[in-house]
């Protein structure tokens, strides 16, 4: 009789210690699903906010573009500018999407894998392409800025311009670096530590 009750005591015991697991796991699972909501509504929002930053530049490209007394140049370098930032918009758009779809139909885990692969990817990429974009819109902007103060461009500025332009870079890359981490990085290092948080639980 002390056997069987022991039996029945060890049962009741392992089972009430099963359920106390499923339900700290299905806790921990509704939390970090919060949190990587949270990470993610942010970088939707920071998103949206560039996209619009970057709507609000067509209009002067446009205008640029059509003004009759403006340089050729400047209407090639806007009408190139133009097309960089529909692509960047198209960038962002199926980037966007990807994150709505953040939990349909698959399991958490599943899905941060999937939307952490995805954002390292989209930040390496972006990252590129700025780094790209860097040093010949740095050049620009200072002639630009030459031209505003009404100093004459001869070619010596220009083999000057792009000398400071090379030696300056680093600081241009390194802004590139900080509003990077910033906007997008911190937000995608929070969906990280949710995935090792989940995928340690699941150990």
């Amino acid at each position: 009789m002390e056997l069987d009750e022991l039996k029945n005591i060890w049962q009741k015991t392992s089972q009430e210690s099963i359920s106390s697991q499923i339900v700290q796991k299905e806790e921990l699972s509704l939390m970090i699903k919060g949190k990587s909501k949270d990470a993610l509504s942010k970088l939707k929002r920071n998103m949206v906010i560039e996209s619009i930053l970057s709507l609000l530049c067509f209009p002067f490209f446009i205008y640029i573009i059509l003004l009759p007394d403006i340089a050729v140049f400047h209407k090639y370098v806007c009408g190139i500018l133009f097309v960089v930032t529909v692509i960047i918009l198209g960038f962002f758009w199926v980037e966007y999407r990807i994150i709505q779809n953040f939990d349909a139909n698959v399991d958490l885990i599943t899905s941060l894998k999937s939307t952490v692969q995805q954002l390292s990817k989209f930040i390496r990429i972006y990252l590129i392409f700025n780094c790209i974009l860097l040093l010949p819109m740095m050049f620009y902007g200072s002639i630009v800025g030459l031209e505003t103060s009404g100093l004459e461009i001869s070619s010596n500025f220009l083999l000057i311009n792009g000398l400071v332009t090379i030696l300056i870079s680093p600081l241009g890359y390194w802004w590139v670096k900080f509003y990077l981490k910033k906007v997008y990085q911190q937000h995608l290092e929070k969906l990280k530590n949710c995935l090792a948080e989940l995928e340690e639980s699941i150990d």
